[in-house]
């Protein structure tokens, strides 16, 4: 079997061994079968539809339409993750929260100019764009968190939200308080199909990095009464004494609201415990509040949740109760090369206690329902929309180097429905090779 492979957008024939199985792997527990399936009687994994693999360790994505999905179909404009409110509102539309470079700038300046932006569009994966109510004309303001606001992940709070009206909760890092002379006009629609520029480097630098030292992470919370605002801005309280992270950094913040309102918040800290086998000093960490403004104590583990080291983690909870964690493992670009899939995941009883990361389980190659696949650089931040009735994982967000790292954007794409044909994991088929 041929198939054709697109690299940095360019064609390129490859050959395709058979997919990865879904399920089959030999298993004595549902554990064996990364929670993502039930082990059956014989001792064989049986995988839900939204994961694969053998041991149902890798997501399960249905072929997307086009790579204009989630915000990468807006050109001249760099974004990089979020997610989806999954119910549209009563016009139809899906109401989406991401981060959003101002001023055509690229990832590079994510310190500086990034931005919590609201967009809506026709589909749960987009194409996405900045709602007219955010618009004055062409020029479109950030609605949730003017920059710099980054690792934008959204989620809807539980009722009856602790004596607030806040519906809706964005956490991220950053204060919002960035000169608008630095950012303004944050999008211009009149120059979305102009030239990106090019980025003074492909990774960012330590430099860059040390900018994060001087400002003001947090983390924060956005709230708003309803999917169109008005915004406004808390600093959340984190108590880390007596846990691992001495650095008491907790970025990448996402909060899993509870039906009781409480929050379980995982996000990123340092530095990891000596002699993890860490590349890099990110570790995931976890934190609970009995509400979303209260004081948010971490859990006085001896250890990160999981190892190893890793950055952006989101959890969801499936139909069955199990949660699941996602990250990006390739902190630094340190342990996996460029294309190659380096997305994490975990699984949990307690949405406490996790496993080690199986890596892989998510990576930067799209598969198009023409029959074609896109191999883009990296993704990361990975987000999952699901229907809040049943639990069912409906789509996928990350954030997308397409050519480059810096070359990035929001992507989204369906999850696998049961019986659907043409799914697949997010990595290039078996030992494909240019012909």
């Amino acid at each position: 079997v041929v198939v054709v492979v697109v690299v940095g957008f360019a064609p390129v024939v490859m050959a395709q061994n058979p997919d990865v199985p879904q399920g089959g792997g030999s298993c004595s527990s549902d554990e064996g079968c990364s929670l993502g399936g039930v082990c059956d009687p014989a001792g064989v994994c049986v995988c839900d539809a939204w994961f694969t693999g053998p041991t149902c360790a890798f997501l399960n994505l249905a072929p997307a339409e086009s790579m204009s999905q989630g915000m990468c179909g807006i050109k001249g404009y760099h974004s990089w993750g979020g997610t989806t409110h999954p119910v549209p509102t009563n016009d139809g539309l899906y109401h989406g929260y991401f981060s959003f470079m101002c001023r055509h700038s690229s990832l590079q300046h994510w310190t500086t100019v990034s931005a919590s932006v609201h967009v809506v569009g026709k589909s749960l994966v987009g194409p996405f764009g900045f709602a007219d109510a955010d618009c004055d004309g062409d020029v479109c303001r950030p609605a949730v968190a003017h920059p710099w606001s980054h690792n934008t992940a959204y989620t809807r709070n539980a009722a009856p939200y602790h004596g607030t009206d806040a519906q809706e909760l964005v956490f991220h890092v950053g204060d919002g308080v960035t000169p608008a002379s630095d950012w303004y006009p944050c999008f211009n629609k009149s120059e979305a199909n102009t030239v990106m520029p090019q980025a003074d480097k492909e990774d960012i630098g330590k430099d860059e990095l040390a900018e994060t030292a001087k400002l003001n992470n947090g983390p924060f919370v956005s709230t708003a009464p309803s999917l169109l605002g008005p915004w406004q801005q808390k600093l959340l309280d984190i108590n880390t004494t007596g846990s691992w992270a001495t650095g008491g950094f907790a970025g990448n913040p996402a909060g899993f609201v509870h039906a009781n309102g409480s929050v379980t918040m995982y996000f990123t800290a340092t530095p990891c415990p000596n002699g993890s086998g860490a590349l890099e000093q990110n570790c995931i960490g976890v934190a609970t509040a009995p509400a979303w403004n209260e004081t948010y104590q971490m859990h006085a583990r001896p250890a990160p949740i999981t190892y190893p080291e890793s950055e952006d983690p989101f959890v969801f909870q499936d139909p069955r109760g199990n949660f699941h964690l996602l990250t990006n493992v390739n902190t630094g670009h340190a342990r996996c090369a460029i294309g190659v899939p380096c997305g994490g995941h975990a699984w949990s009883t307690d949405g406490i206690v996790f496993s080690n990361l199986t890596i892989g389980a998510f990576g930067p190659v799209i598969r198009l329902t023409n029959g074609t696949y896109v191999q883009n650089s990296y993704i990361e931040r990975p987000f999952v929309a699901q229907d809040p009735a049943t639990r069912v994982p409906l789509a996928f967000y990350g954030g997308l180097g397409r050519s480059t790292y810096l070359d990035c954007c929001s992507w989204a794409q369906l999850f696998c429905k049961k019986g659907q044909k043409g799914c697949g994991p997010t990595f290039p088929p078996n030992n494909a090779t240019a012909l």
